[in-house]
């Protein structure tokens, strides 16, 4: 299940999310050669077309931010661990927690080829 929900989250975030934005991106170039540079000669109705395109633009490049933080949001959950239980002895249990304890370390990968100092 963790290898399933880790391979979609790597598609979402790696090619969904990048796809989005390019097709927002290549809405406002069209965009703007249709209406700065072909409407402006006097083709109205190339103009109009210009216009539409630049806010079609602004339409992708909002749906790609909100897909994009959804996947982020999405990944944070991922990355957290909860642990239920009554807290050990001699530890007092905190007010709020209900017996929760989140811990995000045990479920980050560690980066590769990094020096981690003099103790290894």
């Amino acid at each position: 299940m963790a290898e399933t929900f880790s391979l979609i989250y790597f598609f979402l975030e790696n090619y969904l999310s990048p796809l989005l934005f390019v097709i927002g991106l290549m809405y406002f170039i069209y965009g703007v050669i249709e209406y700065f540079i072909v409407g402006l000669g006097g083709d109205e109705g190339r103009a109009q077309n210009g216009r539409e395109a630049l806010l079609k633009s602004i339409s992708w490049f909002v749906l790609a931010l909100i897909v994009y933080g959804v996947i982020a949001f999405l990944g944070w959950l991922g990355s957290l661990s909860a642990q239920v239980g009554e807290p050990e002895i001699g530890q007092p249990r905190s007010s709020g927690d209900a017996g929760v304890n989140f811990n995000r370390s045990d479920a980050l990968l560690g980066v590769p080829n990094v020096p981690r100092g003099n103790d290894e």
